[in-house]
């Protein structure tokens, strides 16, 4: 039997997704520095971490967070 009262509205705020990206390693640019590059170190100016192209990163993940209002 179904009841004839109105459920209770609920309302949920997604954020936008973020990511961050804690590790580059690039062997061809480490080569070329001697071992000194590194992913995380620059002008201020520049837009860091810098990845070359040959740079790898682990994995990404996508951090999404949720609220449900009561």
């Amino acid at each position: 039997m179904l009841s004839n009262s109105t459920p209770t509205a609920r309302k949920l705020t997604t954020y936008p997704l973020t990511m961050s990206l804690s590790e580059v390693t690039s062997e061809r640019a480490s080569n070329l520095t001697g071992g000194l590059w590194s992913a995380s170190i620059g002008a201020t100016y520049d837009d860091l971490p810098e990845v070359p192209p040959d740079g790898e990163t682990p994995p990404l993940k996508a951090l999404k967070k949720e609220h449900l209002h009561p």
